[in-house]
């Protein structure tokens, strides 16, 4: 199995989004995730999403992800081909995203996520028909999950796994060889990407 890096840039505005993207790019990343930070708006979260969307088409090895931190029904999915969707919540599911798998769009669903409510995650067997990767985290941001949870999802599920908290240079091989997919962002600098500690990452996740 081949692992993935996706940074994760918290968008302040276009110019730091494209910015941060080209560190992501020079590291050999696989591609990067954006969300938003703070008080930024949907508005300028989707003009740097479409903006990097088309400045990087042309490199069928570098994609472009997008997590709006919300609902899933206020999310508009006639997204871009390539696109990586990814949400925190379930909340808002309905029987128009499993018209996801019909599209290139690439859907990043939570499972046992952080900050969400139990009570709203969909079954793992259900989640594997909905989505295309099955995305966990650690209790909250900068913590990983621990690696007896990443197993027993591992055994229950034929989907890939990612990840999307607390990854770090020092503890991403113990996860490896059960999950595909990294999306980091706090060990490589939560508010601009650090260059060494990117490409130190990128160096150990492709190995």
């Amino acid at each position: 199995m081949r692992n993935n890096f996706y940074p994760v840039i918290h968008v302040k505005n276009l110019q730091h989004a494209v910015d941060n993207a080209q560190v992501a790019f020079a590291a050999n990343a696989d591609g990067i995730f954006l969300i938003n930070m703070g008080d930024t708006t949907k508005q300028v979260l989707q003009d740097a999403f479409e903006t990097l969307c088309l400045q990087y088409d042309s490199n069928p090895d570098f994609s472009v992800g997008i997590n709006y931190l919300t609902y899933l029904d206020q999310i508009n999915i006639s997204l871009p081909p390539k696109t990586l969707l990814w949400s925190d919540t379930m909340e808002g599911y309905s029987e128009e995203f499993k018209q996801l798998s019909l599209v290139e769009t690439k859907f990043y669903a939570p499972f046992m996520f952080k900050y969400q409510n139990p009570m709203n995650d969909v079954p793992l067997k259900e989640l594997e028909n909905i989505c295309d990767v099955i995305t966990t985290s650690g209790d909250r941001t900068g913590i990983p999950p621990s690696l007896e949870k990443i197993r027993y999802i591992h055994n229950q599920v034929s989907k890939p796994i990612a990840i999307a908290s607390g990854i770090s240079a020092e503890n991403v091989r113990q996860f490896k060889p059960y999950v595909r997919d990294f999306l980091v962002g706090t060990s490589i600098g939560y508010h601009d990407l650090i260059p060494e500690k990117v490409m130190e990452l990128e160096g150990i996740i492709h190995e």
